[in-house]
């Protein structure tokens, strides 16, 4: 069997024997090292001095801060979801969890002198789950300690069922320019499957409506492998998102792992498409999308040829951390941005150190009511990390890099298989590579153990 695509005008077929040889467990690699590498022996103590770090004019530019902010509550947990979440109809619950995220930004802010801020992120859960009264009351927290810059990309993810055109004004108000609508799919066998029912009219009026508010750039996420999916019934999800016409698309490979999500159980696993129906899905929504004027700019995402993030992938200019794919966040002196997380979970990247925070809510709010940042694990770069962390980077980002010492021996493979090419001590991935950038960045990961089934697979 042979799987055939179109990346941004380069015809590519794959077969299932290297389908099959690629399609195993692999790290998404919004970090190197990755999550399951930290530590608990990094503590609050590592992260106050990781963040004084930062103060250093050498080291980080002033205003060049990424913030995140995580928002972990939703009316109701979707079968299928992967997110750190807590379900609850009780609104008020996060009064407290407000409250409790604006003493941490104190916390932090004690240790940080940057202000100036480049990317700001809401993310979930449901950020739209807080009412405008509680928007307003974090806008108020994060106002009083950061300057958000007039370019700077502020973007939040929101369910369509639960957001109102009032809680989108609010937040174009403090300057919101980005939305990203979480869809799916617009089947209805698959959407009851996975627990989230929505019309194709309310999201249409939803993306008209942050349109006629002056959002500068409208996102739709869609998720391929959930139950129920066949190639005909994307196809016609992805007719729908282009007739619907977003700045940005992001196709996200389903990951199923009941052991790590029981509430993934509620998903019969016999109902999920095979390995190849779920491939071939991809594959078509590439084309589709590429003949629609998107372009393929890396692993699950896409854009349209004169939006911003397009133009970056061809100048080299292209970003990416732990908010995904980004333009102009990147420093003009090549250093990285400084990340600043906030509240339950939520991951740090600063001071040449990742920090998390804890996972459970009473833990969050003993730690920060206590006086204390809630670091519960994290990871000190070595100089070896950073070398690695900024190859892989590269891969994702301009699909070739340097290799130095004794790389070019581990490559041997991904060129038999024309996943790669060298030239001299560059390696480019080839257009059919950029379906496996995941298997071409583990072979560079010196952490990754042989059969890990922390991951979800990489196609």
């Amino acid at each position: 069997m042979k799987f055939k695509t179109v990346i941004n005008g380069t015809k590519v077929t794959i077969s299932s024997d290297l389908l099959e040889k690629y399609n195993r467990p692999g790290p998404r690699y919004t970090s190197y090292p990755t999550a399951p590498v930290w530590t608990t022996d990094f503590g609050p103590e590592d992260y106050k001095s990781a963040l004084c770090s930062t103060n250093a004019p050498t080291h980080q530019r002033t205003n060049a801060l990424s913030l995140y902010f995580h928002i972990p509550f939703c009316k109701k947990r979707c079968h299928f979801c992967g997110c750190s979440t807590i379900a609850t109809n009780q609104n008020d619950a996060a009064d407290q969890y407000i409250d409790a995220v604006g003493r941490e930004i104190s916390l932090v802010k004690d240790h940080l002198q940057a202000k100036g801020v480049v990317q700001l992120h809401y993310g979930g859960g449901t950020p739209t789950f807080l009412s405008p009264r509680q928007l307003e009351k974090l806008w108020e927290h994060i106002s009083k300690h950061f300057t958000i810059g007039e370019d700077a990309e502020i973007g939040i993810e929101v369910d369509p069922r639960v957001t109102s055109v009032e809680q989108l004004k609010t937040l174009r108000r403090q300057g919101f320019n980005r939305i990203s609508l979480g869809v799916q799919d617009f089947s209805k066998n698959v959407q009851e499957a996975i627990g989230r029912v929505q019309a194709f009219e309310e999201i249409s009026e939803l993306i008209d409506n942050a349109r006629g508010l002056g959002f500068k750039s409208v996102n739709v996420d869609l998720v391929y492998g959930l139950p129920h999916q066949t190639e005909k019934s994307f196809k016609d999800t992805v007719k729908k998102i282009i007739k619907l016409s977003p700045d940005r698309v992001a196709c996200f490979n389903f990951a199923y792992v009941p052991w790590m999500m029981p509430h993934q159980k509620h998903i019969d696993e016999k109902m999920l498409p095979s390995s190849n129906t779920k491939f071939a899905i991809f594959c078509k929504t590439i084309e589709q999308l590429g003949k629609a004027g998107y372009d393929f700019i890396g692993m699950d995402h896409f854009a349209k040829s004169t939006d911003e993030l397009s133009i970056a992938a061809k100048n080299g200019s292209l970003w990416r951390n732990f908010q995904g794919y980004s333009a102009g966040v990147r420093p003009e002196n090549g250093s990285d941005p400084a990340l600043i997380g906030f509240g339950l979970t939520s991951i740090s990247d600063a001071g040449g150190c990742y920090a998390q925070n804890e996972k459970k809510l009473i833990d969050y709010y003993k730690s920060i009511e206590g006086g204390s940042l809630a670091t519960v694990k994290g990871w000190k770069l070595s100089k070896n990390d950073l070398e690695r962390r900024k190859l892989i980077r590269e891969l994702f980002c301009k699909e070739e890099a340097l290799l130095t010492g004794d790389w070019r021996l581990e490559t041997g493979d991904l060129e038999k298989n024309k996943l790669i090419k060298t030239e001299k001590n560059i390696l480019k991935i080839t257009a059919l590579g950029r379906l496996f950038v995941r298997n071409i960045a583990m072979v560079f990961d010196e952490y990754l153990k042989e059969g890990e089934q922390k991951f979800s697979k990489t196609v």
